[in-house]
């Protein structure tokens, strides 16, 4: 077992390596790369030589340390990840924080995961509510097969996986009032932003680019979201109905009633409605 003050100071020393090294390139110095590191502390503790590896493939590949690590935390879970599913990023997680901490309380509720990828989301939610059901669907075959191993992994039997379009699933579920709160990272890039080397290379292209605007998916579901809703009690337990991250220049797109929130970094980052 490696010293926990030898393994802060040995990421410390790696991330200023890293940032050396690749100091002309942007992409590998973002925020996401830095909370990358972060989790480097927990195989420092148990096994030295992979983290080894894992950062010397990160900088010669600009493959995410996610992917060479083969996990991601997001929150208390541990999620399986693997190429070409999205990896979970740290803006969720922090809108995610919000729901589960600061809002109402979401016990005996369906909950509806649009695009669930790993299923961080729906998992999330699900671990802090074992009373209610959450229903997580996305398009690929890869991602649902992952969201089901890290429900397995996590010990989560409250959350299930669907394979299904968005657009599938609500013409299915016309006017069958099924969810109380529907959920949504969806993809939402424009297709002209070109995306990092490391994102592009390894991350499918499906959940990432929506439209010539980025907000052909999310368009979608505002057209679609409430034939999906139960009616809403008077109680004010379900404050907002449908939560959805989006592209922070399109939040002057959004109707002003709509509440958006920023993400930790104050930039626009969901909508809640």
């Amino acid at each position: 077992m490696i010293p926990k003050l030898w393994a802060r100071r040995a990421v410390e020393e790696m991330s200023q390596t890293l940032l050396k090294t690749c100091k002309s390139n942007r992409d590998l110095c973002s925020l996401q790369a830095q909370a990358d590191f972060k989790h480097l502390v927990y195989y420092l503790n148990n096994d030295y030589h992979k983290t080894m590896k894992a950062v010397h493939d990160y900088v010669k590949r600009d493959m995410p340390l996610s992917f060479i690590l083969k996990e991601h935390w997001f929150g208390d879970l541990r999620l399986k990840v693997r190429p070409p599913v999205l990896i979970p990023r740290i803006e969720t997680e922090h809108w995610i924080n919000q729901l589960l901490l600061k809002e109402h309380d979401l016990s005996n509720m369906r909950i509806l995961d649009v695009g669930t990828g790993s299923g961080c989301i729906a998992l999330a939610i699900a671990k802090a509510f074992p009373s209610s059901s959450v229903v997580g669907i996305d398009i690929s075959k890869r991602a649902i097969t992952l969201a089901r191993l890290n429900a397995l992994g996590n010990k989560v039997g409250n959350a299930y996986f669907i394979r299904s379009s968005f657009k599938a699933f609500a013409t299915n579920l016309q006017n069958v009032a099924s969810f109380d709160l529907i959920v949504s990272n969806p993809p939402y890039i424009p297709h002209s932003r070109r995306l990092p080397k490391s994102v592009r290379c390894f991350e499918d292209r499906c959940a990432l680019y929506s439209g010539p605007d980025g907000m052909q998916m999310i368009n979608e579901i505002l057209s679609n979201y409430t034939c999906l809703l139960r009616p809403c009690s008077n109680d004010g337990s379900v404050p907002y109905r449908l939560i959805i991250e989006f592209d922070s220049p399109n939040h002057e797109r959004l109707p002003p009633e709509i509440l958006i929130r920023p993400d930790q970094f104050n930039v626009p980052r969901t909508m809640w409605i």
